[in-house]
């Protein structure tokens, strides 16, 4: 396992799986300027695994900036959602969906584990969310 720093951040990358760690300096890399450096932060991710594995993780950008938000700020997203009920921009599927996976997703984890979808079942559940993610974004701002 390889253990890079990207703004502060630890992320650990080994073969189909990055796992970053969730901690002041992620949440405070996130809040500097927008939910959008999350973008920032999933794209270096996706730059340094080809440089150190030699071929591309298989997770998209919007993917993985998505996962990283969900689990950094699941209980924001679902204050949000109650908050927002009526006038929420996201459809009522996406809004269950989001409230069902914030519910199962383990609180304050120290790591993000973000696999292949081969590795890691919950790829899917991120994968289809990722056509959402301005609204999250704007969700989280």
């Amino acid at each position: 396992m390889e253990e890079k720093k990207y703004q502060g951040i630890t992320v650990k990358f080994e073969p189909q799986w990055v796992r970053v760690v969730t901690d002041d300096a992620l949440t405070g890399y996130l809040e500097q300027k927008s939910r959008r450096d999350a973008e920032r932060l999933a794209e270096w991710i996706l730059k340094q695994y080809q440089m150190l594995l030699g071929y591309p993780l298989k997770i998209d950008r919007d993917s993985l900036a998505v996962e990283i938000l969900i689990h950094a700020y699941m209980d924001t997203i679902s204050e949000k959602l109650e908050e927002n009920a009526e006038q929420s921009e996201i459809p009522v599927t996406v809004k269950r969906l989001l409230e069902k996976l914030c519910g199962k997703v383990q609180r304050h984890t120290d790591v993000i584990d973000c696999g292949e979808k081969e590795v890691d079942s919950n790829r899917l559940v991120f994968d289809g969310l990722s056509m959402f993610h301005e609204s999250i974004y704007r969700l989280l701002e």
